[in-house]
């Protein structure tokens, strides 16, 4: 189980670059995964240098114009990024597979695409996080994400979905060929249940940061390390 920090900027990434397995990047005032300026995935390209991994968070799926995540993606693949997040909302399966299947097809072989579901989707009658493997693995995209779409204080994922459901989701998606990841106001008290769901990547912004807000900068190197303690304890024990 690997850790993915999200990062607002280059100084945060110079902060995390040798901590992190994978670093992440987003806007957390647009969103659960609001895309960031261009500018601020090439800033931070430059600062992690050219053969680190970066994901870029890339916002949810337009229904009505599906077209501008092809566009979105292409910006981003330039900017330096090796993997873009897309999340679910209000979309229809069919329609989300065309879509994914029309990025996936315009980017380069070396960037990769990985589609969110939202662990609090039937609170708001998204699309639902257990149709993600077969949405994935038919739309050729490489992984898949769960998330909340709701940041609120105290809750996170397994608030709104259990540990069973979770880890029966990544055990399918693993079985068709997928990588998996699991997100969503996680912090060092939920990493037993995180362990035995066990995802390929586990996300963190509130939980490595200075004042524990998503949406405040400035990164607590202690905390990661803590976070990457308590992981292997975990794992140790679960897996």
């Amino acid at each position: 189980m690997k850790i993915l920090t999200t990062v607002v900027s280059g100084a945060e990434a110079k902060q995390v670059a040798d901590l992190a397995d994978l670093i992440d990047v987003k806007d957390p005032s647009k969103g659960s995964l609001g895309a960031p300026e261009q500018v601020t995935v090439h800033s931070i390209r430059t600062v992690i240098g050219s053969q680190c991994p970066l994901s870029v968070a890339m916002g949810d799926l337009d229904p009505e114009n599906t077209h501008a995540a092809v566009e979105l993606g292409r910006l981003m693949a330039g900017a330096g990024a090796t993997m873009l997040k897309i999340g679910l909302t209000s979309i229809q399966e069919e329609k989300a597979i065309e879509a994914l299947s029309e990025l996936k097809n315009a980017l380069s072989d070396n960037v990769q695409v990985a589609v969110v579901a939202y662990a609090d989707a039937e609170k708001h009658g998204f699309f639902p996080p257990s149709a993600l493997p077969r949405l994935a693995k038919t739309s050729g995209v490489y992984g898949i994400m769960i998330d909340t779409y709701s940041k609120l204080p105290d809750q996170s994922s397994l608030d709104y979905l259990s540990e069973e459901i979770i880890k029966g989701i990544f055990v399918e998606a693993k079985g068709l060929g997928l990588r998996t990841a699991l997100a969503g106001g996680l912090d060092m008290e939920h990493m037993d249940e995180v362990a035995r769901a066990a995802p390929d990547f586990v996300g963190f912004r509130s939980a490595i940061t200075s004042e524990g807000e998503r949406e405040k900068s400035g990164i607590d190197r202690g905390k990661i390390n803590k976070l990457k303690m308590r992981i292997r304890l975990a794992v140790k024990k679960w897996q």
